[in-house]
């Protein structure tokens, strides 16, 4: 069982990590707002998971400032998404009123 864990474990950062780099490919093909905000969030996303393989150990400092990276990622990660999915709201027209 350890070991089926510990392959979906790396499937999984894989997965992420591709999504990043697929998304930054995407954003720099097309130079725009969503794909942009998109590679930002999931690169992020890939990089936290990249990171997590690293051991978090407390008495050693680099680990630590490691660790400490990882969750400013953790937290950062769904104002990334939103503003990934704000790029698709329709703007608001503030003109003319009818009526």
């Amino acid at each position: 069982m350890h070991d089926a864990v510990q392959a979906l474990r790396y499937v999984n950062v894989v997965a992420y990590v591709a999504l990043g780099a697929v998304t930054l490919g995407f954003w720099r093909r097309r130079r725009d707002r969503a794909s942009r905000w998109a590679a930002v969030a999931f690169g992020a996303l890939g990089l936290l998971e990249l990171l997590s393989l690293i051991s978090n150990d407390s008495a050693n400092f680099a680990e630590r400032a490691i660790g400490r990276i990882e969750l400013v990622l953790l937290v950062l990660f769904p104002y990334l998404l939103f503003r990934f999915t704000k790029v698709f709201r329709a703007p608001r027209t503030g003109g003319l009123r009818t009526g």
